[in-house]
């Protein structure tokens, strides 16, 4: 499941040690928990079984109401459909249920994925960037295929630079207005860009701030840092801060939730011994090689 979010996989190694990634589906999807809870909470032959399956619908749903990203509208429907999708899996015979969870879980897939396809082609004029784009990640708002998260990476003369936007899939259908951002503050330095430098923001677009820093301290700390070097195994949007002529922190902006540390972030410290195990995948930032 990993595959269809931007975590990513890399299943084929040792013969493939690259990265594989869907970026079309958040990493806890909400509609999908119910489509699987609810069918199994149908054909659930157990009490104690069922009365946990229909614990985690109704967390599932609280979570919903109390998030800033899922909004009333998505959480009335998430709560509407929650409802009646148990009560159908409940008197649905078995067959009747294998067809409905199949025509549910396509009616999805496709949702997220045309969404996805449609926002990926603007993604760079919505992030502002002339050239090509080196990476791109794509995730949509939990619940929501209307609304999603981009960041780019280009290198711009010796620069390495992450930009980010919110972008409406349709935004005819819902205003970019609506979508909210994954987090308002993080570890990263990220200032907003300075106006004039970029080109005209498309329909249904926002720009958000960017991370900008000379290419040549991630190079040199991946050449010279073998902890740096090792997270860059996983790192695919990485960010630094330099202090005192090396790397102090870095981290990945994928997930860069909070001020504090996180689990995608690190406290570079030269003291600490090589990691032990460093896998031998490649890195999921081309700009690094293998």
């Amino acid at each position: 499941m990993d595959f269809s979010n931007n975590y990513g996989v890399h299943p084929f190694w040792p013969l493939n040690s690259g990265w594989f990634y869907g970026d079309a589906v958040f990493i806890v999807e909400p509609w999908l928990l119910l489509i699987l809870a609810g069918a199994a909470l149908g054909a659930a032959a157990s009490r104690v079984l069922r009365g946990m399956l229909s614990f985690c619908v109704a967390a599932l749903l609280v979570v919903a109401w109390r998030s800033e990203l899922a909004g009333v509208g998505l959480a009335s429907a998430l709560s509407v459909f929650a409802v009646a999708w148990c009560l159908w899996s409940w008197r649905a015979s078995p067959r009747w249920r294998l067809a409905s969870v199949s025509a549910a879980l396509a009616a999805f897939w496709l949702a997220f994925l045309v969404a996805r396809h449609q926002v990926r082609a603007i993604a760079p004029r919505a992030l502002g960037a002339g050239r090509e784009l080196v990476s791109l990640s794509s995730t949509p708002s939990p619940g929501n295929p209307l609304c999603w998260w981009i960041v780019g990476i280009s290198v711009e003369g010796s620069e390495y630079v992450v930009r980010q936007a919110l972008a409406a899939a349709w935004p005819e259908l819902l205003a970019v207005d609506h979508c909210g951002w994954p987090s308002r503050s993080g570890t990263a330095p990220l200032q907003m860009p300075a106006s004039g430098t970029l080109e005209a923001v498309p329909a249904g677009v926002v720009r958000g701030p960017e991370f900008r820093a000379p290419l040549s301290q991630l190079l040199s700390a991946a050449q010279g840092d073998c902890t740096v070097r090792a997270f860059l195994r996983f790192a695919r949007v990485p960010f630094w801060i330099e202090q005192g002529g090396r790397l102090s922190i870095i981290g990945d902006l994928r997930y860069d939730r909070s001020r504090s540390i996180d689990f995608a972030e690190l406290v570079l410290d030269p003291s600490v011994p090589c990691p032990r195990f460093e896998p031998p995948w490649q890195p999921p930032l081309p700009l690094l090689g293998s």
